[in-house]
């Protein structure tokens, strides 16, 4: 039996328009994840109202990334000057299941503006890494927009927690995005 040229050229087609469409990367714009924070945060302890490991009890703050993505990032601002300091806690959530710690640390804004008056990028992150994967800090220490990145491992919600905004910064400030 013959096969037509013209059915051999559709069904490439189809199989390249399938083969980009299936190897797409979803992602969603960085959103807000915290907004000007300005204090420490009550934390995460398994006992208060509010803040316990219980996925109905995590805080409202707390974003979900929907479940088709497979990783986040996010990147930290905060106003007041360069060189100021907030430590955090960053907790993932899957659905219906208990808050598991990704990491803490520190963030350190730098020099590079946000274009808000007295609003600086964070340009260094220190991470103690406690996720089954690795959480991943680029372009820390210059300047820049410095972020962190971590496998979501299946999770939907993500938190970050503060301790001492306001006390050498003004306020604290993080966006996500998943990917």
């Amino acid at each position: 039996m013959k096969i037509k040229s013209w059915y051999i050229g559709i069904c490439l087609v189809l199989v390249m328009v399938c083969a980009g469409f299936f190897t797409e990367t979803p992602f969603i714009a960085y959103t807000p994840l915290r907004t000007a924070s300005t204090g420490d945060d009550t934390a995460l302890d398994g006992t208060t109202a509010g803040y316990t490991y219980k996925h109905a009890d995590k805080p409202s703050t707390a974003v979900s990334l929907n479940t088709n993505f497979n990783a986040a990032q996010i990147y930290f601002y905060g106003t007041d000057a360069n060189n100021e300091d907030c430590d955090y806690a960053i907790y993932a959530y899957r659905t219906d299941g208990p808050a598991e710690k990704v990491c803490s640390g520190t963030v350190t804004l730098g020099t590079a503006v946000t274009g808000a008056t007295n609003t600086f990028f964070a340009d260094t992150i220190t991470v103690t890494d406690v996720w089954p994967t690795t959480v991943t800090v680029a372009n820390s220490a210059a300047n820049g927009v410095a972020t962190l990145s971590f496998d979501l491992m299946g999770h939907e919600w993500v938190y970050v927690e503060f301790a001492d905004a306001g006390e050498t910064c003004a306020t604290m400030s993080a966006k996500i995005a998943g990917y």
